[in-house]
Formats: C-alpha cells, sequence, structure tokens
C-alpha cells in the first residue's frame, strides 16, 4: 500500500478544526425518505472508508474522520446552493472555523440527485472495469467564494441554476474520490485547480490529478487520450510510479517547496511504455541532465509576484508525463541535454466539446489536455509558468511542440 502523505498531512492540520475532526459538512436537503437518507449515509462512508484504506498510515486519521451532518426539514429542504451557502458560512462563524481549511471552505449539498447517485451508482471497493472507468455515484460540492450579484452577467456559458459564468462555485464529484481525494486537494490548493463547470456527466466528474495512479493496463501501451480520460474520471490503484524529483535553490521554486508534501518538486512521470529497462534508465538520466542544464544555465527569471488573483496551482498534483514509446525514443535519439525532445504532459481539467478541429488520438477540441514540451524547458520553466499562469498560457496544441 503506498503512502502519498494524506496522514501527515491532515494531522499537521486537525488543530485548524474547531472540533479535534476533519471531513465535509453534510447539509441533508431533502426530507422524504428517512431510511433512504440513512442508507444513502452509510454508503457514503463506506467510500470513504475504501478511500482512507488505501492509505497506509490510515489508522493514524480514520479516528479523527467524521462528517459533520447539518439536517433542519424547515431551513434546509428544497434549499437552493445559494442558500446553504449562506447557512454554511453562518455555520463557519459560530464555530470560528479557519477560512483556510476545506471543512469551513466548502461543503457538500445533499439533494436527491446526489442521493440517487451514490445508492444507485458505482461500489465501493468495486473492482468491476467498467465502474472504474465510469464512476456514476457522486456529490455535489459547493464553494464558499460565490456572490450572486457579482455573477449574474452573461458570459456566454449554458447556464446552471441560472448563472451563465464559468464558476458556479459548486462541481459535481465522484464518492470514490471525495476522502481523502478532493478534501486533500482544497487543502493544498485553491477551488479553482480542481474545478470543473457542471452539469458535469457522469464520465467526466471530478477527480484529482494529485492521486491519479498507474494501473497495470498501462503496461500495455495507453495513450495520452487514454490516460487523460483515467485521470479526469478514476483514481486507480498504484503499481509502479517513478516520480522525478530534482531539488534546487531557485529563489521563485524553493519559496513554494512548501506546498508540496515531502518538500521537493518536480513532475510526476508516468511509465506507459516497459521495453528495455537499461533504455529506461537511460531515459531518466537523460531526462534529468535536460532540466539541470536548464537550471544551471539560469535561463528563468521572472519576479517572485508574478501570480494573479492570489491563485496558486502546485503543478506536481495538477500536471503529469507520460512516457510511451515516443517520447522515451525521443529523448533517448534526440539532440544532447538543452536541445529539443519533449513530453507529453496532461492536463485533467478541461471541457470536453466537439469544436471542428482536427482529431488528436480522440479528441477533437482546441485543448485536448496534453501537449508536448521541449525537454529543454520542462524544469523549472515548464514546471513554473504552470504554477503561476496555468495551462492555458503554455498550452499549444500537438502535434507542435511547446519550446518557448
Amino acid at each position: 500500500m503506498e503512502s502519498s502523505g494524506h496522514a501527515s498531512e491532515i494531522l499537521e492540520l486537525i488543530d485548524l478544526h474547531h472540533d479535534g475532526k476533519w471531513g465535509f459538512v453534510v447539509y441533508r436537503c431533502t426530507y422524504d425518505d428517512d431510511t433512504q437518507w440513512t442508507a444513502f449515509m452509510a454508503r457514503l462512508t463506506a467510500f470513504a472508508m475504501a478511500g482512507l484504506n488505501k492509505e497506509e498510515e490510515n489508522h493514524k486519521i480514520k479516528d479523527t474522520f467524521a462528517w459533520t451532518v447539518q439536517e433542519d426539514e424547515i431551513k434546509f429542504d428544497n434549499a437552493s446552493k445559494d442558500q446553504i451557502r449562506r447557512y454554511h458560512e453562518d455555520w463557519v462563524q459560530s464555530v470560528a472555523g479557519d477560512k483556510y481549511v476545506t471543512k469551513y471552505t466548502n461543503c457538500i449539498y445533499a439533494d436527491q440527485e446526489v442521493i440517487d447517485a451514490v445508492l444507485n451508482g458505482d461500489r465501493p471497493d468495486t473492482t468491476d472495469p467498467e465502474e472504474i472507468v465510469l464512476p456514476t455515484a457522486f456529490v455535489k460540492v459547493l464553494d464558499d467564494q460565490f456572490e450572486a450579484e457579482d455573477n449574474l452577467e452573461d458570459r456566454g456559458y449554458e447556464p446552471v441554476d441560472g448563472y451563465k459564468v464559468e464558476n458556479v462555485s459548486w462541481m459535481k464529484v465522484t464518492a470514490t474520490d471525495l476522502i481523502p481525494g478532493i478534501y486533500i486537494d482544497l487543502l493544498r490548493n485553491n477551488w479553482l485547480s480542481v474545478y470543473i463547470r457542471p452539469p458535469a456527466d457522469e464520465n467526466f466528474l471530478n477527480t484529482p490529478i494529485s492521486h491519479f495512479s498507474q494501473s497495470p493496463r498501462l503496461k500495455h501501451g495507453f495513450s495520452p487520450s487514454d490516460l487523460y480520460a483515467f485521470a479526469a474520471r478514476q483514481q486507480l490503484t498504484a503499481t509502479t510510479r517513478d516520480t522525478m524529483v530534482l531539488d534546487t535553490e531557485a529563489e521563485e521554486l524553493s519559496r513554494m517547496l512548501k506546498r508540496h508534501h515531502d518538500g521537493n518538486f518536480g513532475f510526476t512521470v508516468y511509465r506507459t511504455f516497459y521495453g528495455e529497462q537499461a533504455d529506461w534508465n537511460l531515459f531518466v538520466d537523460r531526462l534529468t541532465q535536460h532540466c539541470h542544464l536548464s537550471m544551471d544555465c539560469d535561463r528563468f527569471k521572472q519576479s517572485r509576484d508574478a501570480h494573479f488573483s492570489n491563485y496558486i496551482t502546485i503543478t506536481r498534483y495538477t500536471y503529469s508525463i507520460v512516457a510511451d514509446e515516443e517520447v522515451v525514443r525521443a529523448v533517448l535519439d534526440g539532440d544532447d541535454p538543452g536541445i529539443t525532445n519533449y513530453k507529453d504532459i496532461l492536463n485533467p481539467h478541461q471541457l470536453r466539446e466537439s469544436a471542428g478541429r482536427s482529431f488528436q488520438r480522440g479528441f477533437q477540441l482546441r485543448n485536448v489536455g496534453w501537449m508536448k514540451v521541449a525537454s529543454r524547458n520542462l524544469v523549472p520553466r515548464v514546471y513554473r509558468v504552470l504554477m503561476d499562469d496555468g495551462w492555458q498560457i503554455t498550452y499549444v496544441r500537438p502535434p507542435c511542440i511547446q519550446s518557448d
């Protein structure tokens, strides 16, 4: 069983939870069937326990996990999301909740659709491949940063609860990834780093890339688009994963190391091509040389205040590298470090819709959620730009190579 640092992160922040318990606040918004509600909470808890059982040190955080269930038929029955958000803010003030802790910044909106989805969707601890790839059990997670009067303009989006803006401050999250996945992601990052605009179809519910690990199926040559689809759908069981960790004294990155669970920065590399082990070892060495040379050249200079809206995405937990056969060969057979080679980088948080463009591995969008990046620019340049400015600023549609 793999350790991902969740237990230590929760334990470090447990004192910021007013009651010593971590976990989402759940608002019951339908009161037609008490028996069904009891079954819903039991199954939701089973999903949480299944998630916690994947943690190497789960015994340290299981005892401090608990839902905070809010039931009030008069106030909450058929309440809107805006109303529940205000009730949650009042509750947070009443307990003096920390404004940076998930329990107080986000909550679960449990209406009839959510209850039906959890009771009738995929099962906790399922081994059914279809349920793993296409989970249908979900909850609705609300964010506290939303003012209705500031979001009345028409931004060209399909209306959700009457709002035509991109961020409606709630999303559907797969039940299997809720605990500890999304809870931890919202602690580490910010709402926009995990947000997917509803109404998401069941194939594209939110799941955190930081918990996406290799499946045995990856050994059979999955493409970036396959991995992209998996990463956007389901947390998979870890079998093999190679994480490239590069140390640096660079001021721009060292100030962010405290946001990395182990104090190191660097992309997670998913090995999907299993040829000669010697070739793989050489590939890793060569790619590392590219990164070290880039840092030694000190090409990457930006103001330490080059953030906008105070939103910071931690690249390591939002993006990843796919090392398939094409990538391995490109790095091994290409020019010496410092010259252009490329890696596939995946971004799971994109809308999927046809835009009349040529297909790239199954997708017809402008943004297909992955790009080729020149090895010389991978670290620290692209790593830092993704952290400060995001995917859209960096993205170049394949087959072109991002080499700026």
